[in-house]
């Protein structure tokens, strides 16, 4: 759900106790051991602060402790699970919901009654007024303890609201308190799929496919636009015309084969890299890997002569954001030239499956898939994103499964898979979903005996050996 239910406390230490709300109190201690295959089990001594566990075995910084919901006493996982799968009806649903504290999560109901709903699942924090929860906590005072935990009642929820529509993609929850913290995603993914489901009531699953798969974010609609109106200021000529009229005439669609998907995703990137120039190399990848990243420059967009657009190096002179979108396209092109004839979004955006053998070499080159062109991106529907800039464009992540059931007729629905079911290189059905899912189509799910005996694939018949 990525709600912030994580702080660091600094702890005043003193041997096995720690000085904490105006005593000293000890530190309680217990011995992990790790079982490692072909070696030696490993034992990690583990001491615990009131805060929680001290990181000292895995963080530079000493006397760190970890404080997370996860710890609390009354997180009952497994039994929220089992709730909520065993529920009858929404209240007893709803219920289940309560039972866990850690990992946060969106739970999205929806029952052949015609309910729907959205809970966050997992205990969040009420932190004093003064308390910063990105910077490191002070744990020997009491001045930063947490006051409580918000209540379940007070949680943002939905329950059948009146546009009969539930979304849910990472975004911060809608008509939550401004109060809330949390590491959301941006508001792209929420916004496009909710622009999409308003323009009709009589969706079917055929046309939900289309939905679910779209390469489409509908925050590039205004995004373009200032890019465009900056480089309109130049009369380009050659390759920098050519990108340009792409760019221009791009349908915001980021397929595999589009050259303006190119031109839009890897100027953004020059564009940020200049905007956040004051970093190092290493500091802006940390930054890129950060969903941040794109909310900061999304709202710098929107302020032409913040402070950030001046460049570092350029004593003297104050750039603004359309001086420094030029630069950007100047340093993107003498790229491209690099790169030949191929712009298109496929070249620059692709994905490799990674087996979990096929991690390093040479088993990478047996087990892996990849890489191939792919469309999509981050911060769009069909969200095969990248992580991090080291990598370029190259998607690391994306939707595990998609999905589409009709409550009205769950026995037959649609879904796919990146791959298949088996995680065996020799297996027929170790790829046999990927052009599919590449793709954009989808396999039927039969969930009834009827279905089952009688669908086109035919009967699988075992027959024993005499």
């Amino acid at each position: 759900s990525y709600v912030d239910d994580m702080d660091f406390y600094r702890e005043k230490r003193r041997g096995q106790k720690t000085f904490y709300k105006g005593s000293w109190v000890d530190l309680r201690k217990r011995l992990e051991k790790i079982e490692v295959k072909g070696q030696q089990p490993v034992s990690l001594t583990v001491e615990t602060s009131p805060h929680g566990p001290l990181l000292d075995s895995i963080s530079e910084q000493k006397d760190l402790a970890m404080k997370w919901t996860y710890h609390l006493p009354h997180n009952r996982m497994l039994e929220a699970i089992y709730k909520m799968g065993h529920a009858k009806e929404i209240e007893q649903f709803k219920e289940g919901v309560t039972y866990g504290t850690a990992p946060g999560l969106n739970i999205i109901y929806a029952d052949k009654k015609g309910n729907i709903a959205s809970w966050i699942l997992g205990a969040i924090p009420i932190r004093p007024s003064h308390v910063r929860p990105d910077f490191v906590l002070e744990g020997a005072t009491g001045q930063d303890e947490y006051l409580g935990y918000i209540d379940f009642s007070s949680k943002p929820s939905q329950l059948n609201p009146a546009n009969g529509l539930i979304v849910s993609a990472n975004a911060r929850p809608p008509g939550s308190a401004k109060a809330l913290k949390g590491a959301w995603n941006g508001i792209d993914r929420y916004k496009t799929i909710l622009n999409f489901l308003e323009e009709r009531e009589d969706w079917n699953l055929e046309q939900l496919k289309g939905v679910q798969t779209s390469n489409y974010n509908i925050e590039i609609s205004w995004i373009r636009p200032i890019l465009i109106k900056a480089l309109e200021s130049n009369n380009w000529s050659g390759g920098h015309k050519l990108a340009f009229d792409r760019l221009k005439n791009w349908d915001l669609q980021s397929n595999t084969e589009s050259v303006g998907a190119s031109i839009f995703h890897l100027l953004n990137r020059e564009v940020q890299k200049l905007l956040l120039d004051e970093f190092s190399p290493a500091e802006f990848d940390r930054y890129c890997r950060l969903t941040a990243l794109w909310i900061f420059y999304k709202r710098s967009l929107k302020q032409p002569n913040s402070k950030w657009w001046d460049l570092k190096e350029t004593r003297g002179l104050t750039e603004r954001r359309n001086e420094v979108v030029i630069l950007a396209f100047k340093k993107l092109l003498k790229k491209l030239e690099k790169e030949g004839n191929d712009w298109s979004w496929g070249k620059f955006h692709q994905v490799t499956f990674v087996h979990p053998l096929g991690r390093s070499e040479p088993l990478d080159q047996f087990f892996n898939l990849g890489p191939m062109p792919a469309p999509g991106g981050f911060n769009i529907i069909n969200n095969l994103r990248w992580v991090g800039c080291k990598g370029g464009h190259s998607a690391h992540a994306g939707p595990s499964t998609r999905r589409l059931i009709d409550f009205a007729n769950p026995q037959q629905s649609f879904g796919i898979l990146p791959l298949g079911t088996s995680g065996h290189p020799r297996s027929p059905f170790y790829k046999n979903q990927l052009s599919k899912y590449l793709k954009g189509d989808y396999r039927k799910q039969y969930l009834s005996r009827e279905l089952i005996e009688n669908n086109s694939l035919g009967r699988l018949i075992l027959t024993p050996e005499k």
